[in-house]
């Protein structure tokens, strides 16, 4: 009987070590919330994913380019396009909150913070924690799942995108001083 009782204590205790806590999400950018981006002109952004994350998942490469995409995927639908030379900057950086809410790790937490800059400096910033677990019936972690981590994390971080954007008064077209003015030419002398 004993050792029936240390075998389930070991399974469990290898379930809760080895949780798909690490595992790359699975993300469905049709669920994800899109964004009106309001004040974005053009309508481009420069993507940049970073994970921050410590210790660093072994998986960090594939979980940044499944975000990416991801987000990519939803500003596509959005009419948004991604771009490398984008004036727009959008830069997502993922990692474990310093602080989890009462009865969850930090391990078991994601913090997605995403911060989208203008040309002339003025920016959007929005944060959006997100936590699950699975618990066995004692109340011991049997880890987490890392699709139900990032999936309403980044929802949530564009939607708050989207309410700073709204709060925030239109940018001001970036004046060019190389085009000079129209009557320039008249003056000139040669």
């Amino acid at each position: 009987m004993c050792s029936r009782l240390d075998t389930l204590a070991l399974v469990g205790f290898i379930f809760a070590l080895g949780g798909c806590g690490g595992a790359v999400p699975t993300l469905r950018p049709d669920e994800l919330h899109r964004p009106a981006l309001p004040g974005v002109a053009p309508r481009t952004v420069r993507l940049v994913v970073l994970d921050h994350r410590s210790p660093t998942p072994d998986d960090t490469e594939e979980t940044s380019a499944a975000v990416r995409s991801a987000i990519a995927e939803t500003l596509r639908r959005a009419s948004v396009v991604v771009q490398s030379d984008s004036p727009n900057d959008l830069s997502v950086i993922i990692a474990h909150p310093r602080e989890a809410p009462e009865g969850f790790s930090p391990e078991a937490c994601l913090e997605m913070t995403g911060r989208l800059t203008h040309p002339g400096g003025s920016f959007a910033q929005a944060r959006a924690v997100r936590c699950f677990e699975w618990r066995h019936w004692l109340g011991f972690s049997m880890g987490n799942d890392s699709s139900k981590l990032f999936q309403p994390a980044i929802s949530d971080m564009l939607r708050q995108l989207d309410a700073q954007l709204n709060s925030m008064p239109p940018p001001k077209p970036q004046q060019d001083d190389a085009i000079p003015h129209p009557r320039a030419s008249l003056f000139e002398l040669r």
